[in-house]
């Protein structure tokens, strides 16, 4: 007998005996008493901490999924979508030009997903499907939400490669001590800064 989630429980379980049977817990009228033992959980993986190739692939993904992209993506949304319970397989981020330069193995991508410590991200048991966190609302794209983004943003200017940045404060408070700073320097270049 199969050990399924549909299985009655062990003590339920009686056949008529018709013929050899494997067990010779045979009661008087012919009643074969069968146990079915369940398979132990599988111990967890120890994963340890992310490696640089993973801390790159969680920083990626849970971009996709945060509160600055996904109001916005509306690809993203037709996805989440599809599924009830808002789950996108991998394969739909694998095409994505900016983890497909990083991975496209669903295993490494799975296994950073795994060791993510935000919580923002969740990663199917069989490691196929990702969704964001159902206990974390998705920010809706309304002109409020648009206001108190780009109040809580920044433009920063003169760094060495790319040359400037968007940097997205969580709060309007954080965003303010900024902005507050006399000078910030990267590598002793002074640099320069600007509400959005």
């Amino acid at each position: 007998m199969a050990d399924t989630e549909n299985s009655p429980p062990a003590d339920d379980v009686d056949m008529k005996a018709g013929g050899d049977a494997e067990t010779n817990n045979k009661s008087p009228n012919g009643e074969v008493k069968v146990e079915v033992k369940e398979e132990p959980e599988p111990e967890p993986e120890v994963l340890g901490p992310p490696n640089g190739l993973e801390k790159k692939i969680i920083k990626q993904m849970e971009y996709y999924f945060g509160d600055v992209n996904l109001p916005r993506d509306r690809y993203l949304q037709e996805q989440i979508k599809l599924d009830n319970d808002g789950w996108v397989a991998l394969a739909v981020f694998t095409r994505f030009n900016r983890l497909k330069v990083l991975t496209t193995n669903h295993n490494i991508i799975a296994k950073a997903i795994r060791k993510a410590s935000s919580g923002l991200i969740n990663i199917s048991k069989d490691g196929v499907f990702v969704r964001r966190n159902p206990d974390m609302a998705v920010p809706e794209n309304t002109e409020e939400w648009r206001d108190d983004f780009n109040a809580r943003t920044a433009y920063v200017k003169g760094f060495p490669l790319k040359g400037s940045v968007y940097v997205t404060f969580h709060t309007r408070d954080s965003m303010d001590k900024f902005m507050n700073l006399r000078e910030i320097k990267y590598e002793d270049k002074v640099l320069e800064k600007k509400t959005k």
